[in-house]
């Protein structure tokens, strides 16, 4: 689905006639992780455990387009996904700060997914330059 939607923006007529990987990838990271007060001016705020597992998946799948693309993601959504787990990264790290004064689940959850996301963009992943040679 990803590689249809950047090929999409090359048969549109204006820009802005056209959903974009990182449109995509910003709206549901803000919705998902909106607790996290992404933007520096949001305070981070207690979530639910509704909330928490589904900012688990939502970290997983980002994390694996990163570490482990499946065959077929576009280069262009795993460098789009990396960037997007570097800004949620810093994010989370603002969002421990003291000040926030969130719950014991909240903290272990946003400091687990920090880390999990640091692992991941420290991680030393080889990508094949073009396309694998069919197997006989």
């Amino acid at each position: 689905m990803l590689s249809r939607v950047r090929d999409t923006e090359l048969r549109a007529e204006a820009r802005s006639q056209v959903v974009t990987i990182p449109d995509i990838l910003t709206t549901l990271t803000a919705s998902i992780w909106a607790e996290a007060g992404l933007q520096a001016s949001e305070r981070a705020r207690n979530t639910t455990s509704i909330r928490r597992d589904l900012q688990r998946l939502y970290l997983t799948r980002l994390l694996q387009m990163v570490v482990t693309p499946e065959p077929g993601i576009p280069e262009d959504a795993r460098t789009i996904a990396r960037a997007t787990l570097a800004s949620l990264s810093r994010a989370l790290g603002r969002s421990l700060a003291p000040a926030n004064e969130l719950d014991g689940y909240t903290q272990a959850h946003f400091a687990d997914s920090r880390q999990r996301i640091d692992q991941a963009l420290n991680a030393q992943v080889v990508q094949p330059l073009g396309p694998t040679p069919p197997t006989r």
